[in-house]
């Protein structure tokens, strides 16, 4: 069986992970965007999403010391920035160090609310500042949003001093709510076995009851949307269909794949992914798993890799 992946995204520059030290710093409050922007249902997907990550950037932590400043002397870019999402929005502040500070340990030790931090990560280049990168990545707050992050990316600076750019990367997109039918024959397939190679297999099939199928219903059709279709590596995980009759055609699917978070809805000849990132459809499907028969897969399944 292949080990599951951290973050599933296709970077436009390689990271390469490097060492740090300790330190510490005072920060302004962990930010709470539902208490300064209300979901949004209409209007410009890039409006909207910048104004989310506008919001969410106005609330991170902030090293004491650090003066905010632009342009720098020494433009840092952030390699996250590259991520190829469909309808990714990047706002960002710059600031100018003005003493000797560990970002990675402040980052680590002013953590927001139920954010997963990864990194130092380091980028360089002959027309790059070198930099090196943390980044939190968040729990999902708002149904537009199927990805949520912020980056800190610090570089050097004229006279040994130091620069730091604070990103706020979040992807909008109108939201689209699936309906799973609840007519028909219902079957969840779960592979217990997954090859970046070879299809899928190893299967467990499992006939779902009604209430079983109001379950996903309901978990499925809370999901957010997103364009992001695309990993460099994947395998099917699980599969729901319905179809009319025993062994009639499937009019109805959706499709799970271990490239972290994305389903895959077909309803006749319509496509919707969804991103599952905070998990909810991953856990009803590890509980419906029959003990003994599938325990690697419930054990993948129900420690999703960013809880909420």
């Amino acid at each position: 069986m292949t080990t599951r992946a951290g973050t599933a995204v296709l970077l436009l520059v390689a990271l390469t992970v490097i060492g740090a030290t300790a330190s510490g710093a005072t920060s302004l409050r962990s930010p709470k965007t539902s208490e300064v922007l209300e979901t949004r249902n209409s209007g410009s997907i890039h409006a909207s999403g910048e104004a989310f990550a506008t919001a969410l950037l106005q609330g991170v932590p902030i090293p004491r010391g650090a003066v905010r400043t632009s342009p720098l002397a020494k433009p840092l870019n952030d390699p996250n920035s590259g991520i190829l999402l469909g309808n990714l929005v990047d706002v960002h502040r710059e600031y100018r160090l003005t003493s000797a500070l560990d970002v990675g340990s402040f980052v680590r030790s002013h953590v927001l609310s139920g954010a997963v931090v990864s990194g130092p990560n380091s980028a360089s280049g002959s027309t790059i500042n070198p930099v090196t990168v943390y980044s939190e990545a968040i729990p999902i707050t708002d149904r537009h949003i199927s990805f949520e992050e912020v980056d800190y990316t610090v570089g050097s600076a004229p006279y040994d001093s130091l620069e730091l750019r604070i990103d706020a990367l979040v992807e909008w997109e109108p939201v689209q709510s699936v309906r799973m039918p609840t007519s028909g024959v219902a079957t969840l397939m779960v592979y217990r076995k997954w090859s970046l190679s070879t299809s899928s297999s190893d299967p467990i099939s499992i006939e779902l009851s009604r209430p079983d199928v109001l379950k996903f219903r309901k978990v499925i059709s809370g999901l957010s949307n997103t364009s992001n279709s695309i990993c460099a590596e994947d395998s099917t995980l699980f599969k729901i269909t319905i179809a009319k009759t025993p062994g009639a055609p499937i009019t109805w699917s959706a499709t799970a794949g271990e490239c972290p978070g994305v389903l895959t809805v077909r309803s006749g000849s319509s496509t919707t992914l969804l991103y599952d990132r905070s998990c909810p459809l991953e856990t009803l499907v590890a509980s419906m798993l029959p003990k003994g028969k599938a325990d690697a897969v419930r054990k993948l399944l129900a420690s999703c890799w960013l809880k909420p």
